[in-house]
Order: structure tokens, then C-alpha cells, then sequence
């Protein structure tokens, strides 16, 4: 979980075209044909929104031209997705009643504090 971030993550979202087809040709596979298209068609507008709002061209040096592309934008959502957690399967010392809750031990022995 701590290890460095995978060059791909296969999701239908960063499927090709033929892939995505298979989908398509079968029943059981045009509900996760649907979620993909849902969540590209998300991601275009959260991409699209940035871009129009200037945050590439304000902020050079962390996002030098060409370092923002389609794919490099969906293979970071992958990432960040096939690594958060939902509350509900947090240890209850991390997520009580709604609010994390870590005990000062814990980041004491990580050295936080």
C-alpha cells in the first residue's frame, strides 16, 4: 500500500475502443460499459474545468507543458481510486462516529510528533 504508485492501472475508464466493445457484446457487461462511460465522461469534465480555469498556465512549474495529458490524468484518478478506502472498513481507532481519530501514540511512533 505504501510502495510507489504502478506505471498502469487497468481500468475500463483507460480501455481502448475494442476493449471496451467486448463489454458491449455481452448483457452482464453494459452495466460496467455504463460505469466507464460515467466516470470518463467525469473525468473529461474535471480535466476541462482545471484547463479553463488557467491552473496549467498559472502554476508552470508544477505542471510544465505536456505533463497533464488524457492519460496521465486517468492513470492518476486509477491510482487514487484503487487506493482510498471507505470509512467503514477503517480500524475504529482511525474513523469513529464519522471523524478520524488517531491517538497521538501512533503518530508519536511514526515520528510525526
Amino acid at each position: 500500500y505504501v510502495r510507489p504508485p504502478p506505471p498502469a492501472v487497468s481500468s475500463p475508464v483507460s480501455w481502448r475502443r475494442n476493449e471496451l466493445a467486448l463489454l458491449a457484446g455481452c448483457i452482464p457487461g453494459m452495466p460496467s460499459l455504463q460505469r466507464a462511460a460515467s466516470r470518463t465522461m467525469q473525468l473529461a469534465s474535471e480535466l476541462s474545468a482545471l484547463v479553463d480555469a488557467g491552473i496549467l498556465h498559472r502554476f508552470p512549474d508544477l505542471f510544465p507543458p505536456g505533463t497533464i495529458t488524457w492519460d496521465t490524468w486517468v492513470w492518476a484518478a486509477s491510482v487514487y481510486e484503487s487506493r482510498s478506502l471507505p470509512a467503514s472498513v477503517m480500524p475504529s481507532w482511525i474513523w469513529k462516529d464519522g471523524h478520524t481519530s488517531s491517538p497521538p501514540e501512533v503518530w508519536e511512533s511514526l515520528g510525526m510528533l
